[in-house]
């Protein structure tokens, strides 16, 4: 062999050492070389280097998972590199079947890594499987648990319900004063015990994520001017109340009024209970427009005890107080300010306090403003038909341009030149069964100015409640030297016509069917309920009206009696024995004889879709256990034909 022979296989084997080693070497050089066996074996080796070549520019995509590189067609090493791409792009597919749920898939090309990722796929169906299960558990047991909680509303709030209906019977007797004294106390007792299972219920809701805001047109100053005279008994003897409402507020807004009124009765309960004197005002202010979204200031600031820095992080926990000592000497749970703030900020807001001890505490939030749309008919409607506004002025010229504002919006009402005469009047009216809904009075009067007959009207026994407002030329004199809640709404002269529709929802606000209540004497109405005590408390309730009361203990007797006597309104309970309210419901809705008789459910259910049922089977309306006498009155009476 001679050297250059040599030579030519050292390149050989040079070129397969580098490939062995994963390197790619430069081609061998033969073209002067003889046509001989090395030659050949040359060419061979140089062929191989254009396929590793060519294999390499696949590999290192292959190795990141890009499984669509093209292979070369005709490479002799390119077969079990295009095998490992297929099972690759097989397996893939594989995974994005798992990982949609199908848990058959399986891996038989890949040896060990086929066993672990056939173990893994065992695994994740079992996990899945074993979630299923649980799921499903959970789900029964939530179930479960909303069902008990609606039991639970029915069973604890039907007894306190009685304890509290019993005690406002006993307090309407004879009593002696000690005898009275223990009645109010197991009263409020119960009221406590009430308001203290209402929250333990709201925070059950909350935690379901299960309660629900409605959205409502309502006023904000009519809301707070109510929200004061429950207010007040509470505050101690030389405390003072002030409600502040900004003007630019539009006259209705739209939101959750009750939720709201739940949140501020309980911001000012508070500051009643730790306010021992000086004042609570209560102010709602609008805030200037930030990024296209107006906004609802609420303030409630106290004189009070004040809370020290390290224990206001306390106030909001459930169960909790601020001081260890608060529950012992003012009572209470610490659930109303911890449901409070999850309210506000279901409504999108957050609460804020700022307090100093001994000084007073301050709770404030800021709530979206969705003001309720001002149509035609909502500004001079035949909504407000029900309504009866005295106007009061010396100035018979104020009262014609006032009253032919009124007229124009279909508002009843009537007026006066003489405070003496015009109080005479207020009475009899009230006596009569037909009160006015809101009284208009001029400050500026002879014989009684307006401030005055505000004072003797509020004194008159059954009218404490009568909305009063007021126009003078002088309305910044006038605020600085009345007391608090005496008048509604103060306006100034000449009255705008802004101010004339805010007394007209002022008045339509306050309408409240009780004074209608006459109108009830002599109906007919069937009791359905399983609980004799419940049966008692109503049936007192409804014959102080002159109504007759035929009772029945469940939906299957109700039927019964209703076939046989005819009855203008039914009160059917909820949950009986024998047949429900819901069942009872549903079969006399069949019936085309009694497809105009109005039907109440009444429940301590207050879970918004069993409500929605229970309109959907044709109750006329709801009324909430404990039942509350102004609001029974109120809904049988909204239910007469010319309601």
């Amino acid at each position: 062999m001679n050297q250059q022979e040599k030579d030519r296989i050292d390149r050989i084997t040079e070129a397969v050492y580098y490939l062995l080693k994963g390197q790619i070497p430069d081609k061998i050089l033969c073209s002067n070389a003889p046509d001989d066996e090395i030659r050949q074996l040359t060419g061979m080796i140089n062929q191989l280097l254009e396929q590793f070549a060519d294999i390499k520019k696949i590999l290192v995509p292959l190795s990141r998972g890009e499984l669509d590189a093209d292979i070369p067609a005709g490479n002799l090493l390119a077969s079990p590199f295009k095998q490992l791409q297929s099972s690759l792009r097989h397996l893939t597919w594989q995974t994005q079947q798992i990982a949609r749920g199908d848990f058959k898939q399986h891996v038989d090309f890949m040896g060990d890594f086929s066993r672990a990722f056939n173990t893994m796929t065992s695994t994740l169906k079992e996990s899945q499987e074993q979630l299923n299960h649980e799921l499903e558990q959970f789900k029964q047991l939530a179930e479960l648990k909303n069902n008990y909680l609606n039991i639970m509303a029915h069973d604890i709030r039907t007894p306190i319900g009685a304890i509290i209906g019993f005690a406002d019977i006993l307090l309407e007797q004879e009593l002696t004063e000690q005898n009275s004294e223990y009645v109010e106390t197991i009263k409020r007792s119960g009221s406590y015990l009430l308001n203290l299972i209402n929250n333990i219920l709201d925070m059950a809701k909350l935690e379901k994520q299960k309660m629900e805001l409605e959205s409502l047109p309502f006023s904000i100053q009519a809301m707070g001017a109510d929200i004061g005279r429950l207010i007040k008994p509470q505050l101690a003897g030389d405390t003072t109340y002030i409600f502040s409402c900004d003007p630019d507020l539009p006259e209705m807004i739209t939101g959750d009024p009750n939720r709201l009124r739940q949140v501020l009765i309980n911001l000012l309960g508070n500051a009643a209970k730790f306010t021992q004197s000086g004042h609570i005002e209560f102010a709602v202010n609008k805030m200037p427009r930030q990024e296209h979204q107006d906004a609802i200031h609420f303030s409630v600031k106290d004189t009070g005890i004040g809370i020290s820095p390290e224990n206001i992080e306390k106030l909001f926990a459930p169960f909790s107080q601020a001081d260890s000592s608060i529950s012992s000497k003012y009572g209470g749970t610490g659930l109303g300010l911890s449901i409070s703030k999850e309210i506000i900020e279901l409504m999108g807001g957050t609460i804020q306090v700022q307090s100093v001890l001994g000084e007073g505490t301050e709770f404030s939030f800021d709530l979206p403003l969705h003001q309720a749309q001002k149509t035609a008919k909502s500004a001079h409607s035949t909504s407000f038909n029900k309504c009866h506004i005295f106007i009061v002025d010396d100035d018979q010229s104020t009262c014609d341009i006032i009253s032919h504002k009124f007229n124009q919006m279909q508002v009843r009402c009537s007026s006066c030149t003489d405070s003496l005469e015009a109080y005479d009047i207020i009475i009899r009216k009230f006596t009569e069964q037909d009160p006015f809904s809101l009284v208009l009075l001029d400050i500026d009067m002879p014989k009684l100015n307006g401030v005055e007959l505000a004072e003797k009207i509020k004194a008159y026994p059954g009218l404490a409640q009568l909305k009063i407002a007021a126009i003078s030329l002088y309305t910044e004199l006038l605020t600085k030297n009345i007391s608090p809640g005496l008048f509604s709404l103060i306006a100034s002269k000449p009255v705008s016509d802004e101010m004339v529709i805010k007394f007209a929802e002022e008045a339509n606000y306050s309408f409240n069917r009780v004074d209608d209540k006459h109108l009830l004497a002599g109906r007919h109405i069937l009791v359905v309920d399983d609980n004799a005590v419940n049966r008692f408390i109503v049936r007192k309730m409804l014959e102080k009206l002159d109504m007759q009361v035929e009772e029945a203990e469940n939906g299957r007797q109700g039927i019964k009696k209703l076939c046989a006597h005819t009855f203008h309104f039914v009160l059917l309970d909820h949950l009986m024995p024998v047949m429900n309210g819901i069942e009872a419901l549903e079969e006399i809705r069949s019936n085309p004889s009694f497809a105009d008789l109005k039907i109440f459910i009444y429940s301590a259910n207050d879970n918004r879709e069993d409500i929605d049922i229970f309109f959907a089977k044709g109750a006329a309306g709801i009324i909430k256990k404990p039942v509350d006498n102004e609001h029974l009155i109120n809904s049988l009476c909204s239910a007469l034909p010319d309601a």
